[in-house]
C-alpha cells in the first residue's frame, strides 16, 4: 500500500482518516501482541549502559535528618578581624583577571600558604588536612623555564629551597586531549593529593565558546573534586571588553565555583594588584592589594592615604632605613627569644623601628621581614624539630641595602 492509497482510501470518521492498518485483513496483520486495555504499561527500565539509576539516586539522596558535616576548609582569607573561607575540599574555585594582572603571583601565594604555616601576603592562610599534604600544579601556558620560576617563587614564599609535596608540571606543548587525560591520571594516581592548580583551564578545551565542551569540562572538574575530595583552583582570563570570565567555559565555571577571585591592576598605581571576591558561598572578604618586591615576591600593600604618592615621597620612604639600622631592629627583635612566630616578630620589628626613631607601618614591617627572609638575614625552622616553624636570625649579612 503506497502513500497515495493511504492519502485517499480507507474508512473515515468525521474528518479524520483511519490508518491503513485498520483495513488490513487478519492474514496480512500476522501475529500482533495481545494487549489488554486494563493491563498497566510495561515498567521503564532503570538501567542504561550498565548504570542503575535507582541505586544512583539512593546514593545521592539528601535527607534533612542525615548528619552531614561541613566540608573541610583548605584556604582562608584573614584580615585580623574577620576570617573568610576561600576554598574547601570537594569544591572548585576560579581566579580571573586580565593578561598581566599578576594572577599567577596570587596563585603562587595560595600554594605557598598550603605548604607552610605562616600567612602569605599577610592575608592568605592554608589549612592542609592532617592525612594529605600533596599539591599538584599544572601550568598550560608557560614554557618550562617560566614554570620553574613560578615554582621557585613559591619556594621563596615558603622559605625553603625545595618542596617535595609540590608536584609541578608544564603542559604547554602537550596536545589538548592528552593534557586533559594526564591531569586526570595524576589526580587519581598521586597519593596524598588534596589541592590542584590548573593555571590555564582554557587549554583543556578546543573551543572556549562551545557550550558542550564547557559543560563537560565543568562536570569533569566537579567529579574530580567530589570523588577525590580535593579542591581545584583554576585560572582563566577575563574578556578584553568587560570583567567577565572568557567564553562559555568561563560562564560555566563561575556558575559552579565555590569562590571566584578577581585580580586587577590598581588604576592609580599599575605596580599594585587588587584581589577581590567576585562571588563566595561563604562571606565575602575585604579586597586587599599586593605588589611585587625587588626579589620578585608578592608583598602586601596597605591602602595608601594618598592614592597617587609623589616620586619624592616614594623615594624618601624606600631610603628611610639603612642596613645598619636594619641590623639594630632585628638584634633587638631577638634579644629575649632566639625563635619567634610571625606575629611576635612583626611586633618586635615595629618596636625596633620606634627605638631607632624611624617608625614603620605594619605593612613596611612585613615587607622587611619578607625581604630579610628571602635574602638570608632571617631563617625558618622548627625549634628542636618540634611544633611550627619559627623565624630566627642568621649570621648572613648579605642583605638588601634598603627597604623597598
Amino acid at each position: 500500500m503506497n502513500a497515495e492509497t493511504y492519502a485517499t482510501d480507507g474508512p473515515k470518521t468525521g474528518n479524520k482518516q483511519q490508518p491503513p492498518i485498520m483495513d488490513m485483513p487478519n492474514e496480512e496483520l500476522g501475529e500482533l501482541p495481545d494487549y489488554d486495555d486494563d493491563d498497566p504499561p510495561p515498567p521503564r527500565p532503570d538501567q542504561k549502559e550498565g548504570i542503575s539509576y535507582a541505586a544512583l539516586l539512593d546514593e545521592m539522596a539528601v535527607s534533612p535528618t542525615e548528619d552531614i558535616g561541613p566540608p573541610p576548609i583548605c584556604i582562608t582569607i584573614d584580615n585580623g578581624e574577620t576570617t573568610a573561607v576561600l576554598g574547601t575540599l570537594g569544591n572548585l574555585s576560579v581566579a580571573i583577571g586580565k593578561a598581566k594582572s599578576r594572577k599567577t603571583f596570587l596563585v603562587g601565594a595560595v600554594v605557598a600558604s598550603l605548604l607552610q604555616d605562616s600567612p602569605v601576603i599577610n592575608r592568605i592562610k592554608g589549612h592542609a588536612p592532617t592525612d594529605r599534604a600533596v599539591v599538584l600544579y599544572f601550568d598550560t601556558e608557560q614554557g618550562r623555564y617560566h614554570v620553574q620560576r613560578s615554582i621557585k617563587r613559591i619556594c621563596a614564599l615558603a622559605s625553603v629551597t625545595d618542596l617535595p609535596n609540590l608536584r609541578a608540571y608544564g603542559l604547554r606543548s602537550v596536545p589538548t586531549q592528552e593534557r586533559r587525560a594526564a591531569i586526570e591520571w595524576a589526580i587519581y594516581n598521586t597519593p596524598g593529593v588534596f589541592f590542584v592548580v590548573i593555571d590555564g583551564i582554557r587549554d583543556l578545551v578546543f573551543d572556549i565558546n562551545s557550550p558542550e565542551e564547557a559543560t563537560a569540562t565543568a562536570t569533569r572538574l566537579l567529579r574530580w573534586t567530589d570523588e577525590r575530595q580535593i579542591h581545584i583552583l583554576t585560572v582563566l582570563h577575563q574578556n578584553k571588553g568587560d570583567q567577565n570570565a572568557r567564553g562559555h567555559l568561563g560562564t560555566e565555571l563561575v556558575n559552579k565555583a565555590e569562590t571566584v577571585l578577581s585580580v586587577t591592576k590598581d588604576p592609580d598605581n599599575k605596580a599594585v594588584s587588587i584581589v577581590a571576591a567576585e562571588q563566595c558561598r561563604d562571606m565575602d572578604f575585604e579586597p586587599f592589594s599586593f605588589s611585587v618586591n625587588s626579589y620578585g615576591l608578592p608583598c602586601f600593600v596597605d591602602e595608601p592615604d594618598n592614592p597617587k604618592p609623589s616620586k619624592r615621597d616614594k623615594k624618601n620612604k624606600s631610603e628611610a632605613i639603612s642596613p645598619e639600622e636594619v641590623d639594630t631592629i632585628f638584634s633587638r627583635a631577638f634579644t629575649i627569644d632566639t625563635h619567634l612566630g610571625y606575629g611576635q616578630l612583626r611586633t618586635n620589628v615595629l618596636a625596633g623601628s620606634l627605638f631607632i626613631g624611624k617608625p614603620l607601618s605594619k605593612n613596611d614591617a612585613e615587607m622587611l621581614v619578607s625581604e630579610s627572609l628571602a635574602s638570608g638575614r632571617l631563617g625558618k625552622e622548627k625549634p628542636e624539630g618540634k611544633g611550627h616553624e619559627k623565624y630566627y636570625l642568621t649570621s648572613n649579612k648579605d642583605c638588601p641595602d634598603k627597604l623597598s
